[in-house]
């Protein structure tokens, strides 16, 4: 047994329309000759070039200008907070804040240790989740405490240290802070031994600079 499929069959207005569309239809691409395609591909990479060009050379937007003069301390004395700030991670779970503040105060003095603690398991047995923030008096102390005590070895692990996360969103601040500092040259120097005279602290201060 065979089905036989009739061929379908289209109205004349159907037709009409169809030839319409065909005598308007936009003619078909022709194909690039080889000179044509060397001609798109250094168009496309000049296009590339100038669009990394204005991206590079974007100004930020200073969202500060328009700040109050209350606002801009704000935003300034967070900066400086911010720069005074250090994460410590990998931290053994049998060492605490003490033991931290021990490692740490050689570089300055700490305004605050915070310890996170494993609220789940802090009333059986006072374990903490192996991070901590320290923050110092001063920005610099946190800078060298950055530069020499990550990887240390500290209770049989390697710490971690680094900046806040959050740091970034002030780091516009922080580059102006720090342009400022640079013209000012001079530092405070505080605990002096009271037989140490003014050419012992020259003589101890030389090594870095006239």
């Amino acid at each position: 047994m065979y089905l036989i499929v009739s061929p379908p069959v289209y109205s004349s207005e159907y037709k009409k329309w169809i030839s319409e569309v065909e005598q308007t239809a936009a003619p078909p691409l022709k194909h690039l000759t080889l000179q044509e395609t060397e001609l798109m591909h250094k168009a496309k990479k000049y296009a590339m070039e100038c669009s990394v060009q204005a991206v590079l050379t974007k100004k930020p937007i200073d969202v500060y200008s328009s700040m109050s003069d209350e606002q801009r301390q704000q935003q300034r004395e967070r900066a400086i907070s911010l720069m005074c700030r250090v994460y410590v991670g990998s931290i053994h779970y049998d060492l605490n804040e003490e033991d931290l503040r021990k490692a740490f105060a050689p570089f300055g003095p700490i305004k605050g240790i915070s310890l996170s603690w494993d609220t789940a398991t802090l009333s059986k047995t006072r374990s903490h989740k192996g991070y901590a923030f320290l923050e110092y008096n001063v920005a610099e102390s946190a800078q060298l405490a950055l530069d020499q005590m990550n990887g240390v070895m500290l209770g049989g692990k390697p710490l971690k240290c680094a900046r806040p996360s959050n740091i970034p969103a002030a780091l516009p601040l922080i580059k102006q802070i720090a342009e400022e500092a640079a013209t000012q040259p001079g530092i405070f120097v505080s605990s002096i031994h009271q037989d140490l005279s003014e050419s012992d602290i020259r003589s101890v201060f030389e090594a870095f600079g006239s």
